[in-house]
């Protein structure tokens, strides 16, 4: 059986340190977000079990995220492989091995939003799972 703990949380954001998790949820409230291998060797690392727990924030400015995010993470990518002469770049990331992919997850619910616009939203928040033998959860990421 697969469990996903879901909560709001109350985080903050500086410029200094772009500490998040991103992923998209669908209108019917499915989580979308990639898995990769890399994940369980931190979960490993970390003593971890169980599905990922994702934990929203919520009491923050949406738009000034967004707009650091955009900034510090994604422009920068899109820029990057539209200097190489890559002109769909949606394609080109898709196609990317999951070693480019795993920790670029600003980036990869923007494309799997552009794609779902009426039928998604980008989350902001944290990541992780629960530590073996407790109730504590790891928050890898946020």
């Amino acid at each position: 059986m697969t469990t996903t703990t879901y909560t709001k949380c109350n985080a903050a954001i500086n410029e200094g340190g772009l500490d998040l998790h991103s992923w998209c949820e669908t209108i019917d409230g499915k989580i979308i977000d990639d898995n990769f291998k890399l994940y369980d060797t931190y979960k490993e690392l970390n003593d971890c079990e169980g599905e990922n727990k994702y934990c929203e924030l919520v009491g923050e400015d949406k738009k000034k995220i967004w707009k650091i995010i955009w900034r510090t993470a994604i422009a920068p990518k899109i820029k990057a492989m539209e200097e190489l002469g890559i002109n769909d770049w949606v394609s080109f990331w898709h196609n990317l091995d999951e070693e480019h992919r795993s920790l670029n997850c600003f980036l990869n619910a923007y494309i799997y939003h552009l794609q779902n616009p009426t039928t998604s939203r980008i989350c902001f928040g944290k990541m992780g799972w629960e530590k073996k033998n407790s109730n504590d959860i790891w928050w890898e990421f946020g």
